[in-house]
């Protein structure tokens, strides 16, 4: 059984796999640290937009990294 883990928390762990401090993730993707800071704890609403750049300017990864789906793998 796969454990529900919100993009909230999926963003802050994978930054800090990457080794990235909010202000880089942030600078990557044209984000203020603020906002990354606020997205990590749950306290604003990340947008399509926002998880797009930050999953794929940001972290460089695909979606399907992001999410930790194996790619073509039906579930």
């Amino acid at each position: 059984m796969a454990i529900d883990v919100s993009a909230h928390e999926r963003v802050k762990h994978w930054r800090i796999a990457r080794g990235l401090s909010q202000e880089e993730l942030g600078r990557r993707c044209d984000l203020p640290q603020s906002k990354i800071s606020r997205i990590e704890s749950g306290g604003t609403t990340l947008t399509a937009d926002d998880l797009e750049a930050i999953v794929g300017k940001g972290l460089k990864l695909t979606m399907a990294e992001f999410y930790g789906v194996a790619e073509g793998k039906a579930s």
